[in-house]
């Protein structure tokens, strides 16, 4: 559900070129799940284009250039991650300056038992109900075999890596997915001897996703707060060539 036209994306982009230091925000039209034939990985393979498109054809630096995704997208932008870490080569796809992780899906195959959603002790305070994320899950992965090797891209919280450049997780204490993003955080930042990165900020009050919902649920404090946050995280990470 969802793309990157005005309609869906106006509200979070404007809020995040409004409170951090970006000047440019793209939006890519990637594969959605949802229609036939687009299961993974059409989406990493949509993002590792348009990344590759901003650095190749229009030559921006990646020491300029912050990946971020909201929700789904946040599974997108760790996978994008993961695929750099393992391409590894640092003139085709080097790594971004830093990475925004908002309310991230965190376990694609363990969405498809909507029980564990409907029986979360936040699911009160959620907008989603189970049935949501399972059916994302089920056409996200449809007929897709689940090797060794796709493991660590679709359940990135059972697979933690070294990220190569800083990452921000950002949720909400009233979501269903706040304690597997404290998890995500906590295990990602075990890996690597510089706690600053990996770095979770936790927005009180507020359920799933609230950079993309605050102008529908009436969060726009709290997501004018998270953005705030995410810019002053973007300006503390060291300038690089």
């Amino acid at each position: 559900m969802g793309d990157g036209r005005t309609a869906s994306c106006q509200y979070l982009a404007g809020t995040l070129l409004d409170h951090t230091p970006a000047d440019y925000l793209l939006c890519p039209q990637y594969r959605l799940a949802g229609r036939p034939n687009r299961r993974f990985p059409a989406q990493l393979q949509d993002a590792v284009s348009a990344y590759s498109y901003l650095i190749h054809t229009l030559r921006i630096p990646a020491s300029r250039i912050v990946v971020s995704g909201d929700s789904s997208g946040g599974h997108l932008a760790l996978a994008l991650l993961r695929y750099i870490v393992e391409f590894d080569n640092k003139v085709l796809l080097p790594a971004p300056k830093c990475s925004l992780l908002w309310s991230p899906w965190c376990d694609v195959p363990a969405a498809i038992n909507a029980g564990i959603w409907n029986h979360s002790s936040n699911y009160k305070t959620e907008y989603i109900p189970g049935c949501f994320p399972a059916w994302g899950a089920k056409r996200f992965l449809r007929n897709l075999e689940i090797s060794e090797a796709i493991r660590p891209y679709v359940s990135p919280i059972k697979h933690p890596f070294i990220v190569p450049s800083p990452v921000l997780v950002v949720t909400g204490d009233r979501e269903v997915l706040f304690q597997e993003h404290e998890k995500l955080a906590e295990d990602f930042q075990a890996l690597v001897k510089d706690d600053s990165l990996v770095e979770l900020f936790v927005e009180h009050r507020v359920p799933h996703d609230v950079l993309m919902v605050g102008w529908i649920m009436d969060f726009r404090a709290e997501a004018r707060e998270c953005a705030i946050k995410a810019g002053e995280f973007i300006s503390q990470v060291p300038p690089r060539p």
